[in-house]
């Protein structure tokens, strides 16, 4: 949000312009804390280049979101670019969320569902 409202507000760019830039600075930063903070147990299996290749590749998914949904609040409901970019992270967290924890940090045992995920799916569970 900062890094948005800087390129804004200071850079006169674009919201959505700007939104893409920061939404990069944000997988990167979130990258760099699931890597070393929530998934720090499951990075045996895959070196930290290809992790983070991974992650920014399926995060590319949340951004397209995410921008597309900004870009739908800014024309059409002519919301504060701000305001309407926090829906539009949300939009995107699930699929960020979800896709990573079971592709990118695999670690030694393969693709693993998230916990709830597999709950949901798995009747038994």
């Amino acid at each position: 949000m900062s890094v948005l409202a800087l390129l804004v507000s200071a850079a006169g760019w674009a919201p959505v312009a700007a939104a893409v830039v920061a939404t990069e600075v944000a997988i990167l930063n979130n990258f760099l804390w699931n890597d070393r903070w929530t998934f720090r147990d499951r990075c045996a299996g895959t070196g930290w280049p290809q992790r983070l290749l991974r992650y920014n590749g399926i995060t590319l998914g949340g951004l397209a979101i995410s921008v597309g949904v900004l870009a739908a609040l800014l024309h059409f409901f002519r919301m504060h670019y701000l305001v309407a970019n926090l829906v539009a992270i949300g939009a995107g967290v699930l699929w960020n969320y979800s896709v990573n924890s079971w592709l990118t940090w695999v670690g030694d045992r393969g693709p693993q569902p998230h916990a709830a995920l597999a709950t949901a799916v798995d009747p038994a569970g």
